[in-house]
């Protein structure tokens, strides 16, 4: 299964606008890439790098890409409630949940 990470940035108009965004859904994504020097690990929270034998995982340099492995938190806090963008697709729509996801009404599970 493709990560929809990749999908939205293959497809997007202006990768400059979501080169450094991070994309999930209901299915983990462990894979996201960002135009090379973009973003940090520490930039990137509530995800983390992905422990391998209880290291970090190192990112990837492809070209002009740095490819990261990465775990969302078990659970989101009241800070990532607010700095996060949280999506949902009705039928052919996308429509933006993210007061509904602050208020407490729309619950979101990241793993």
């Amino acid at each position: 299964v493709t990560p929809l990470d990749s999908v939205i940035k293959a497809l997007a108009r202006d990768l400059d606008r979501v080169s450094s965004c991070l994309f999930a859904n209901e299915q983990k994504t462990y894979i996201h890439q960002f135009a090379a020097g973009r973003v940090t690990p520490d930039e990137l929270e509530p995800w983390r790098p992905r422990l391998d034998a209880g290291q970090a995982m190192p990112w990837l340099h492809v070209g002009g890409l740095d490819i990261a492995c990465l775990d969302p938190s078990a659970e989101l806090n009241a800070v990532d409630r607010a700095t996060i963008l949280f999506l949902a697709i009705d039928a052919d729509r996308v429509l933006d949940v993210s007061a509904a996801v602050r208020a407490g009404t729309r619950d979101v599970h990241l793993q």
